[in-house]
C-alpha cells in the first residue's frame, strides 16, 4: 500500500440499512449506540471513545440536530484570513490536486476548509460532488462540529492529528452513507488550528492507509510552517533592534500571534513588566493590553503603514498610559507590531474596542474576590489552584479553601487571568500552571494535572482538543 487514498467501493446508491449490514457489525452496533445516545441514555461501549467524546460536545455543548441532512451556510461569505491561514490554503490545495485522480476514480471527492470548518473548495467525482451539493459539502458552507457535527473535517479541527468518521459514527443522520477522512493544519506557535484536508466518499470503505497520506501531509506542511515560523521570529528581532537604535524610549515587539517576544528596559517599566515571562504568557498585570493587540494585528495585516494607539491600564502606574503600535515588517511581509510611547499627540488611529470587548475588559489578576457563605475573601492569583465551573457557578479551589467567584461563567474569570499564568484545559478548568506538579496520563490518550494540594484534591482533567496545546504550554514531550 503506497499510503495514498485508495477506497474500497461498497456500493454507492445504497439505503442505510443495506449499507450498515455490509459494513459488518460494527457498524450495527455504532448505530444502535447512537440512537440510544440520541435518547439520551447512557453509552459507554460500543463506539470509539473519541467518537463519543464528538458526539457529547454535538449534543451538549453545540445542540446539533442529529436528523439534520445538510451543513449550514457559513457565516462569512468571504472569510477573511490571516497571511498564515492563505499559506496553508494553498499547501492543501497542492495536496489536494496531487490525488485528485485517484479520489475521482474511486468516485470520492477532496476538499480544503479554513480555520472554522468552513470549505473553501472541493474536488473529484463529478457525481459525487452532484451529490454532495445535496449535503452543502461544498464551498460556502460550514463543516465544524458546531455546524455539522462529528465529521472529518470538523472533528479533525479538534485533533492532534489525522481522523476517518465512518457512516453511522456522523453525528448527523443526514451523513451516515459517507466515510469521511481528515486532517487539520496546525499554527507551530499557538497550536490553533489552521485550515483542513478531508477525503469523503459515499458508499465507500477509505481504508486506514488514507490516515498515513493525510498525517505526512500534516507533517510536511507544519514542518514548512515552524520553518517559516522561526525565519519570522529571527526578521522581527532585526526589525525590535533596528527600531532600538533609531527610537528612543520605550519599545516592545509582539509576533502575529499577540505574544510579547522582545521588551527593552524602558518598557518594562512603562508598561509595568516587573518580571520575565516565557514568550507564551502575556506579561501579568497585563491583560487589557490584550484586545489592543489583536485590534492592531488586524488593522496591520490590512495597511504595513498604519500607526495605531490606545490607553492601557497598566497596575503599577498611577494613571493609564498611553501605547503606540506600528507594524513591523519586512520584505512586505507582517512580522508583529512595535509597541512604544507616543512621541507626540497625534500619533496615531486611536483604538476602540467594540462595546462588548470594553465593558468585560480585565479586573486586576492580582486581586480575585471569592465568596465564602456571606463572607467576601480577597486572594491573590498566586494563592489559586484551579477554577472550577459547576454550570454556570464557580468555583476556586485556593490556598484559603473553596471559594465562589460572584460572576457566573469561567469566561470573565478566564480574561482576568490572561497572562497570569492561567491555562484553559478544559471548558470546566482553569489551571494555575505554576501550581502544576504532575501530569499523569489520563484517558484515551488523554493527560490530567496533578496541582500542589492538599491530599483528597484530585487531579485536573484536560480536554482531549487541548491536550497537545496544554503540552506545549507545559514544555512537556
Amino acid at each position: 500500500m503506497s499510503g495514498r487514498p485508495v477506497a474500497t467501493s461498497g456500493g454507492s446508491t445504497l439505503g442505510n440499512g443495506r449499507w450498515l449490514r455490509q459494513r459488518g457489525p460494527a457498524a450495527v452496533t455504532t448505530a444502535r449506540m447512537r440512537e440510544r445516545f440520541v435518547a439520551g441514555e447512557p453509552v459507554t461501549a460500543g463506539v470509539r471513545p473519541d467518537i463519543l467524546l464528538s458526539w457529547h460536545r454535538c449534543r451538549d455543548d453545540y445542540a446539533v440536530d442529529p436528523a439534520q441532512e445538510r451543513a449550514p451556510s457559513s457565516p462569512e461569505q468571504e472569510p477573511w484570513q490571516r497571511l498564515d491561514e492563505k499559506v496553508v490554503v494553498a499547501e492543501l490545495a497542492g495536496w489536494a490536486k496531487s490525488v485528485e485522480e485517484e479520489v475521482r476514480a474511486v468516485g470520492g471527492l477532496v476538499a480544503i476548509t479554513d480555520a472554522r470548518g468552513g470549505i473553501l473548495a472541493a474536488w473529484g467525482d463529478p457525481a459525487t460532488l452532484r451529490r454532495a451539493d445535496g449535503a452543502n459539502l461544498t464551498a460556502r458552507c460550514a463543516w465544524s462540529e458546531e455546524g455539522a457535527g462529528t465529521n472529518g473535517m470538523g472533528t479533525a479541527l479538534t485533533a492532534t492529528g489525522p481522523v476517518i468518521i465512518r457512516g453511522p459514527e456522523h453525528w448527523c443522520a443526514g451523513f451516515h452513507d459517507w466515510d469521511c477522512a481528515g486532517v487539520a493544519i496546525h499554527d507551530p506557535v499557538t497550536g490553533d488550528p489552521l485550515g483542513a484536508l478531508d477525503i469523503s466518499a459515499p458508499g465507500v470503505s477509505l481504508p486506514d492507509s488514507v490516515l498515513t497520506w493525510l498525517r505526512s501531509a500534516q507533517q510536511q506542511t507544519e514542518a514548512a510552517l515552524g520553518d517559516r515560523a522561526r525565519q519570522a521570529a529571527h526578521d522581527l528581532a532585526a526589525v525590535y533592534s533596528e527600531a532600538a537604535r533609531a527610537t528612543p524610549g520605550p519599545l516592545a515587539a509582539a509576533d502575529t500571534s499577540g505574544r510579547i517576544l522582545l521588551v527593552n528596559a524602558s518598557a518594562r517599566q512603562y508598561l509595568g513588566i516587573v518580571r520575565a515571562e516565557p514568550p507564551s504568557d502575556l506579561p501579568a498585570g497585563l491583560a487589557s493590553l490584550a484586545p489592543f493587540l489583536r485590534l492592531a494585528l488586524d488593522h496591520a495585516r490590512q495597511d504595513g503603514d498604519w500607526v495605531g494607539v490606545a490607553t492601557v491600564a497598566v497596575p503599577t502606574q498611577p494613571e493609564a498610559v498611553t501605547v503606540t503600535f506600528r507594524p513591523a515588517v519586512k520584505d512586505r511581509r507582517l512580522l508583529g507590531l512595535l509597541l512604544g510611547a507616543p512621541a507626540d499627540s497625534g500619533a496615531g488611529e486611536v483604538l476602540a474596542l467594540p462595546e462588548e470587548a470594553a465593558t468585560a475588559a480585565p479586573a486586576r489578576a492580582d486581586r480575585i474576590v471569592g465568596l465564602e457563605g456571606d463572607r467576601m475573601v480577597l486572594v491573590s492569583a498566586d494563592e489559586v489552584r484551579f477554577a472550577e465551573a459547576e454550570g454556570d457557578v464557580v468555583w476556586l479551589d485556593t490556598d484559603r479553601g473553596r471559594l465562589r467567584v460572584p460572576e457566573r461563567g469561567l469566561g470573565l474569570l478566564e480574561r482576568r487571568l490572561l497572562g497570569a499564568g492561567f491555562l484553559r484545559v478544559h471548558r470546566h478548568y482553569l489551571v494555575n500552571r505554576h501550581r502544576v506538579r504532575e501530569v499523569t496520563a489520563g484517558p484515551n490518550g488523554t493527560i490530567r494535572l496533578v496541582v500542589d494540594a492538599p491530599a483528597g484534591i484530585q487531579p485536573v482533567p484536560v480536554a482531549r482538543r487541548r491536550t497537545a496545546a496544554i503540552r506545549r504550554a507545559l514544555t512537556l514531550p
